[in-house]
């Protein structure tokens, strides 16, 4: 089995790759064909490696029995940022509409599983990595049957529910509420499979460097954009708090729920903006707002967060 630390998981090597694919877009060296293939290799193999090892390894039916409450916690992240914005983003219902379901898009959806998950290599154990995890399975089903719906007017396709993540997650817990065993060819290929896992980590901090470096600036700040960072990274971690004790238990992965919780918005709105016709100079200068902000935001959260 691979150690659980390789050399590009501390947090200096994850600042040098996101640096690294910052300066490597925005002189124009990695394309947007390199950024695609690599986002494909994340979420069709090295991201479901993970996901398989980290459930497989760390929960048996037992464990997985008494944290089955995990995967609600990132749909109710997601209504608390959609309610909020349903209330504070009334002000400005003048805006485009292609603006306005942008704005509540990035209201709902936090950077919920690959910032966090390299942050929880970096600071927690391997079980609590695992029940992160383990909650990303309601934050992709909330993304996928709910949030991707207000970008796209409403329109709700199922077929997407279907991805490389959420069928691993869901085979996965089929091994091991059933016990089943894990096939001879899976466990041979577990050293390659930890090896592909732990790469969903500089890849995605290489594509995060990469997207801020391509993504689009807002020319100007007005209302909506401090309403947005408002939301996301004051109203919603506040708001989170009891919902996050009441379902979780121990204090470490409180902590790491929390922390989904105070994430900002979520490099991929840029991807899904572009691909979905909502408005991507907004989504592209909220993302950087919010990722600049949350350097000061998140560490404040964690450390005034569940003892």
């Amino acid at each position: 089995m691979l150690e659980t630390t390789l050399p590009y998981s501390g947090p200096l090597s994850l600042l040098l790759i996101t640096l690294l694919g910052y300066f490597l877009s925005r002189f124009q060296f990695s394309s947007k064909q390199l950024a695609l293939f690599l986002s494909r290799l994340l979420i069709w193999v090295c991201y479901p490696s993970l996901i398989f090892l980290r459930l497989t390894e760390n929960f048996t039916k037992e464990r997985f029995l008494t944290s089955w409450k995990l995967i609600l916690i990132p749909p109710i992240i997601f209504l608390i940022g959609y309610l909020a914005g349903r209330v504070i983003l009334k002000a400005y219902i003048h805006q485009h509409p292609r603006t306005q379901q942008t704005l509540g898009f990035l209201a709902t959806v936090p950077n919920y599983i690959f910032l966090p998950v390299a942050i929880a290599a970096v600071f927690y154990s391997e079980k609590t990595q695992a029940a992160l995890i383990l909650a990303s399975i309601g934050a992709e089903l909330a993304l996928w049957g709910a949030a991707i719906p207000m970008i796209r007017r409403g329109r709700i396709f199922g077929r997407q529910l279907i991805n490389p993540p959420i069928v691993v997650a869901l085979v996965s817990l089929a091994f091991i509420v059933f016990e089943i065993p894990t096939p001879h060819l899976v466990k041979a290929a577990e050293d390659q499979m930890g090896a592909l896992g732990k790469a969903a980590i500089p890849v995605s901090f290489f594509l995060l460097g990469h997207y801020l470096g391509t993504t689009p600036m807002i020319s100007r700040f007005g209302g909506p954009h401090w309403a947005i960072i408002l939301i996301r990274l004051i109203i919603v971690p506040i708001l989170s708090f009891f919902p996050i004790y009441l379902l979780t238990d121990p204090n470490e992965v409180r902590q790491v729920m929390l922390l989904v919780a105070t994430m900002p918005a979520a490099i991929a709105s840029v991807v899904l903006c572009s691909v979905y016709q909502g408005d991507v100079r907004i989504a592209g200068g909220l993302v950087l707002a919010t990722q600049a902000i949350g350097l000061i935001t998140v560490p404040f959260w964690m450390l005034i967060g569940y003892p």
